[in-house]
């Protein structure tokens, strides 16, 4: 069993777990709010300019945009490029008003401090649940489930079939080994019920 000693540093773990999900979250919603609010500011003037196939262009790459942003996380920050050459695409394509890119960007690089505490996260003891009961129950089983039987040699042939019948003396549910009880006698109702 292990020390209090190796649980201290729980507390904070979870904490930090909480932020960096927190926000991931922050930023999506922030994603979500600019893309909506970058829509009348720099989409909507580009029809009466370019005509209807821009826009359309336009909120395909709006939508292009959020969903990069849904794999911009700090498990895979690698992603975090894609939404940013979109981002610095839409700017010279003017399809997003440069303020609303910048803060997208920066939004994106928020990322990179959420990638350092996951990394140290992931080094810790108790990751990811950072828990002290997760782990006294992982202690109690040991190293997780273990089956009884073990089918994997065993060939068609060598199986029984379920289908075949045992005996009657072998089989433990038939009705000759069975006892049952005998059933209590139940009272008849009272008329005063009718």
């Amino acid at each position: 069993m292990q020390t209090d000693a190796n649980f201290s540093h729980y507390p904070k773990c979870q904490v930090m777990m909480r932020s960096i999900k927190k926000h991931n979250s922050v930023r999506l919603v922030m994603a979500l709010i600019l893309l909506f609010l970058n829509i009348p500011v720099t989409i909507t003037p580009l029809a009466t300019r370019y005509g209807i196939i821009f826009v359309i262009f336009a909120l395909l790459y709006t939508a292009g945009v959020f969903i990069s942003f849904l794999f911009a996380v700090p498990e895979t920050p690698k992603f975090c490029i894609i939404p940013a050459i979109l981002i610095f695409l839409g700017i010279l394509s003017e399809w997003i008003a440069f303020p609303i890119a910048l803060l997208m960007l920066l939004s994106l690089a928020w990322v990179v401090p959420d990638y350092k505490k996951l990394k140290w996260l992931k080094e810790q003891s108790g990751y990811p649940q950072f828990s002290e009961r997760f782990d006294e129950q992982m202690q109690k089983l040991g190293k997780g489930y273990q089956p009884e039987h073990h089918f994997d040699h065993i060939h068609d042939a060598q199986m029984k079939d379920a289908f075949e019948e045992t005996p009657a003396e072998e089989s433990p549910s038939s009705a000759q080994n069975i006892e049952m009880p005998d059933v209590p006698e139940i009272p008849e109702r009272p008329d005063f019920y009718e």
